[in-house]
């Protein structure tokens, strides 16, 4: 992608988030500049000035595997939700603070892999893991999976995970991470907008309390002074945090 293009895209993306973002940005005051400047310089409608570095949680440019895991990913969710209502409920009760993560055979085999992802869940539904750790791989499955493993945590699940997708709650933390790391050249109040564009958003569980405590760690490391996490196939924000109401609470 070209410096332009990439200017293109970021400048639909911002549009698009400025219709929504509660601060009530001016579009008519948006400037683009080069680095060390951040990628958007504009202003709010009540004249204060602000800037937004851009940063994509997803590269469009990652290999078939990384999305065909992300597509099973959605694929187990839709499976679990077309589950029986006992079926379903029995899993639930069984799993219900676990993050169940699967690695496949063969990601490129999206077709086989999903067929399999009924029969998958239905066999978890009664081989209930007794605790966090590996599940051994029954021999009906072994062709399509290598490993099951569970883990166990404070949150509504089941939720799942497919293990070369990479947690997106790493992808977010790992690609803010660096943004905190770069050297900015601004008078503006700084803030970072994460998004998803290429592939479509994850749990917020899975993430939103690493950036917080992140936040509440490097709140006086960077320019950056707001995080807003934000979706773009579905025009949404899903996270908010601000280094400074973190710093207060």
């Amino acid at each position: 992608m070209s410096e332009d293009d990439k200017k293109r895209q970021e400048f639909a993306i911002f549009a698009e988030f400025a219709k929504i973002c509660p601060l009530g940005i001016d579009l008519k005051t948006v400037k683009q500049p080069d680095p060390p400047q951040p990628d958007i310089e504009c202003q709010l409608k009540d004249g204060e000035g602000r800037a937004y570095e851009l940063c994509t949680v997803v590269d469009g440019l990652r290999s078939r595997r990384n999305k065909n895991s992300t597509r099973l990913l959605l694929e187990f969710y839709h499976a679990f939700d077309s589950l029986d209502d006992d079926i379903r409920h029995a899993l639930r009760k069984n799993y219900s603070h676990s993050l169940i993560s699967f690695k496949f055979v063969d990601l490129l085999d999206f077709l086989a892999n999903r067929s399999a992802i009924t029969e998958i869940l239905r066999w978890l539904t009664v081989n209930r893991s007794k605790g966090p750790g590996v599940i051994h791989v029954p021999d009906e499955l072994s062709e399509i999976l290598t490993s099951i493993r569970v883990g166990r945590g404070s949150f509504n699940g089941p939720l799942f995970q497919v293990s070369d997708a990479g947690s997106h709650g790493f992808s977010v933390m790992d690609i803010i991470r660096k943004k905190f790391l770069k050297q900015y050249k601004t008078d503006m109040e700084l803030e970072l907008i994460c998004y998803f564009h290429e592939q479509p958003s994850k749990p917020s569980v899975l993430w939103e309390q690493q950036l917080q405590q992140f936040m509440r760690e490097n709140a006086t490391t960077s320019l950056i002074r707001r995080v807003w996490v934000y979706d773009a196939n579905e025009q949404k924000i899903l996270s908010d945090i601000s280094s400074e109401v973190i710093s207060n609470s």
